[in-house]
């Protein structure tokens, strides 16, 4: 009889090939982040909201699939309004990269404190009750990182990840 072997959890090892000069551009940018992750928040997210912001001046595809999605979700906000919202998310987009490196690399005790979670008595009842939670978001810059805060307590958790095109990463 064979036995089929479990692949519920995914866990990454090092292999010997990451040490190619192929790939030395992408632990460049591990290191990039790294040195950002360990960056005080209160210094780093002014500056990496500036950025994104920029950044999202350039990317005129993604803004405007935004812009169409807010158009057709909220007919009733001005055209203002919704470039405001637009803004606000091309801002947290690298402060939310940057959370994750952190969390990461220093853990979620120095995270946690950080985070103002809403609903979370839902969730504790929940769990008390020994209630199953499927939580369906929307797909964002920072949707890993309550799901990662909640593991680092103890609570069961399982998510899909699409895998990266760069192993290292």
């Amino acid at each position: 009889m064979e036995t089929k072997k479990n692949n519920s959890e995914y866990i990454p090892e090092f292999d010997k090939s990451f040490r190619h000069p192929r790939y030395w551009g992408a632990w460049l940018g591990v290191a990039a982040m790294a040195g950002i992750a360990l960056t005080p928040p209160k210094f780093r997210d002014p500056i990496l909201a500036r950025l994104g912001r920029f950044a999202g001046r350039l990317g005129k595809s993604s803004r405007r699939r935004a812009l169409i999605n807010l158009s057709l979700c909220f007919p009733e906000r001005s055209e203002a309004e919704r470039e405001a919202i637009v803004d606000e998310m091309f801002a947290t987009a690298p402060q939310a990269m940057a959370m994750m490196a952190e969390l990461a690399i220093r853990g979620p005790e120095k995270i946690q404190p950080r985070v103002d979670w809403q609903g979370l008595e839902i969730i504790e009842e929940m769990r008390r009750n020994n209630e199953k939670v499927i939580f369906l978001v929307p797909h964002g810059w920072a949707v890993d990182i309550p799901a990662m805060l909640m593991a680092s307590q103890g609570q069961k958790m399982a998510a899909m990840f699409h895998n990266q095109g760069n192993p290292v990463f």
